[in-house]
This record gives structure tokens, C-alpha cells and sequence, in this order.
């Protein structure tokens, strides 16, 4: 009886543990100045300062500083990354089209790689890739 009673408090323990956890983790973003147009997700999103929470998941979602552009980025791959401290993130750019392709906290060693769609067109041009610093900002 002591044993299960044990195994209940350490489980709950545990779980409460988890639950702060993550919900510290929910309460950083990463802010960032994109000084040119860009594609999150399939949808075009203006130059501007934009927000990425930190979540932990397969969905990332980038929005602007007055929510005006939002845009939920399904099917993020996790990606083995330094712990560099650097967070940033990072555009494939072709002509005049850039695209979010990856995101990356610098905290921890797990970045994010989004999905890219290409046109026909763009496959004919050399991507030129353009990496942004982005700053951490932790919620109250």
C-alpha cells in the first residue's frame, strides 16, 4: 500500500514537474525585423516585425507585432542545431521571392526546418540564403 501510495506522489510529482515546464517554455518567443516580403507557410507575409513563439511541436506560428499577419506553419521537422545562443532565423531567396525556411531558438540544440514549396520557375535559379538574428523575449 505504502508503495502505491509512494508511486502517486512521485507520479504527480512528476507531472506537475512537466506541466511547468512546459508551460515556461510556451512563454518564449523569439521577435525578429524582416526588412523584406516574405512566404511563411504559403501565405505572403509583409516586411515587418514579426514574433515566433516556442513551442515545442510540429507547428510553428509566426505573427506580426499586431497580429494583423499570423500565419501556423504545419509540419515542421526538428533538426539537430548548436546550442549556440544565437537565435535566428533563415530565408531561401530567389529573384525577388524569399521563403521562411528555418527557425532556430540558439537556446537549445533542436531548430526547426519548414517546408518550402517551389514553382517551376524558381527551380531554375540559385537560391541565395539570407540569416537574420532574431532576439529571445520571455512573457510574464
Amino acid at each position: 500500500m505504502k508503495s502505491i501510495h509512494r508511486t502517486a506522489v512521485l507520479a504527480t510529482a512528476a507531472l506537475a514537474v512537466g506541466i511547468a515546464t512546459a508551460s515556461a517554455q510556451s512563454q518564449v518567443s523569439m521577435s525578429v525585423s524582416v526588412p523584406f516580403a516574405f512566404t511563411a507557410g504559403g501565405q505572403v507575409m509583409p516586411a515587418g516585425d514579426y514574433r515566433i513563439p516556442l513551442n515545442a511541436g510540429r507547428t510553428v506560428l509566426i505573427a506580426d507585432q499586431g497580429n494583423r499577419h499570423t500565419q501556423w506553419i504545419n509540419s515542421a521537422v526538428p533538426t539537430e542545431t548548436k546550442a549556440d545562443y544565437k537565435p535566428r532565423v533563415v530565408f531561401s531567396c530567389r529573384g525577388e521571392h524569399c521563403t521562411l525556411r528555418e527557425v532556430h531558438p540558439g537556446y537549445t540544440t533542436t531548430g526547426y526546418q519548414l517546408p518550402v514549396k517551389r514553382s517551376k520557375s524558381d527551380s531554375q535559379e540559385l537560391a541565395k540564403v539570407v540569416v537574420l538574428s532574431a532576439t529571445l523575449t520571455h512573457a510574464d
